[in-house]
């Protein structure tokens, strides 16, 4: 699910800003994209009605009940090109106030109503999870700010993006379900080999979630090595754990990735406020974002100055700094630039003891 959102929110997030959006709504299009495109999963929760009728479950058979069961509606229309692009446009006019919501309503249960009445009622039950999981998604967007073409947007890129991350970890969605059209094999297999094929996907996975983070860093203007903290790269040395373990497949994968989770959640942390070589004089500060009229539109908290302000004037409200003494307050706005210096901006307060000092404005 991590992988799917990930990749709804680079791709959405990137070609927001490429067709010109300005980044702060990219990232708000990015992150509602990330959690339509997680969507498509809520007919894995048919898993929990397994586990529930089989009454007291082996700790060691509870893996193989939970996917044997959630199989046998997973990856089914909720992972379709053709229910996906549809449930997008319903999304968005739910998204929609007064009858255009209406509508939206109607045609949801419609929906809901000819799925079961066709596929049964487990079809319609799933049918009936996910779409009402799409539009509290849709609903919340609007209510952040977003229009219902952008939601619709959104949802498309999302629920669209979601079966490319299921290609490579066991049989391949029905991308265009109903149509008895196969466009993939019934499995794509990275490797004949069971121990590489994982590791391939696994690095896919990471790789994907790894470009969610790049596109991130980014958008916000921020340093990537100013938020990694040394003691990660111990976690290179788990690659030792190879002779120990039994050698991980999709089939007892579990092992695999819940160590490499725990061994990640030990060894990674984010650097401490101004901990980082090079960044000693870096503070966390709270920007307050504001529309041309004045109205508080968004709060950001950073560790630099924001790369971008807008077309608008913002206060940056310096919290704590290194040493727990607490920071300046930052006035960023258009034209502070120092002269001859347009890629600095003055920075000073009471707490400088009335001493102006330069820093550099962040890129992008």
């Amino acid at each position: 699910m991590v992988g799917h959102a990930a990749l709804a929110f680079a791709l959405a997030a990137g070609a927001a800003v490429a067709v010109g959006l300005d980044r702060e709504r990219a990232l708000l299009f990015g992150a509602v994209a990330g959690v339509f495109a997680a969507v498509p999963d809520v007919d894995i929760g048919y898993a929990v009605v397994g586990l529930a009728t089989t009454g007291g479950v082996d700790l060691a058979t509870l893996p193989d009940v939970f996917w044997e069961t959630g199989n046998t509606v997973h990856r089914g229309f909720t992972h379709s090109f053709v229910v996906g692009a549809s449930a997008a446009l319903l999304f968005g006019l739910s998204a929609c106030r007064g009858r255009l919501r209406a509508v939206a309503a109607v045609g949801l249960t419609s929906v809901v109503f000819v799925t079961a009445v066709f596929l049964g009622a487990l079809e319609g039950g799933v049918m009936a999870s996910f779409l009402l999981a799409g539009a509290g998604v849709s609903v919340g967007a609007s209510r952040v700010g977003l229009s219902a073409r952008t939601v619709s947007a959104a949802a498309l890129v999302g629920l669209l993006s979601h079966p490319f991350g299921d290609v490579f970890t066991g049989t391949s969605p029905t991308l265009l379900y109903p149509l008895e059209v196969h466009l993939l094999p019934e499995r794509v297999l990275l490797s004949a080999d069971p121990t590489l094929h994982l590791l391939g996907a696994f690095g896919l996975e990471l790789a994907t979630v790894w470009l969610a983070v790049l596109v991130y860093f980014w958008l916000r203007g921020l340093s990537l090595s100013g938020h990694l903290h040394r003691r990660t790269a111990l976690g290179s040395s788990y690659a030792g754990a190879v002779v120990l373990l039994p050698a991980p497949t999709l089939s007892v994968s579990y092992q695999f990735v819940f160590s490499v989770l725990a061994v990640g959640a030990v060894v990674a942390g984010r650097d401490r406020v101004g901990a980082a070589e090079g960044d000693r004089d870096a503070v966390e500060v709270e920007l307050e974002v504001r529309d041309a009229d004045g109205r508080l539109v968004g709060l950001r908290r950073d560790r630099e100055l924001p790369a971008r302000c807008g077309d608008s004037a913002a206060d940056v409200h310096a919290v704590e700094g290194e040493r727990g003494v607490p920071a300046p307050v930052v006035r960023v706005a258009e034209g502070d630039g120092v002269a001859g210096r347009p890629d600095v901006v003055r920075r000073g307060g009471a707490a400088d003891v009335g001493a102006d000092r330069d820093f550099p404005r962040a890129s992008g």
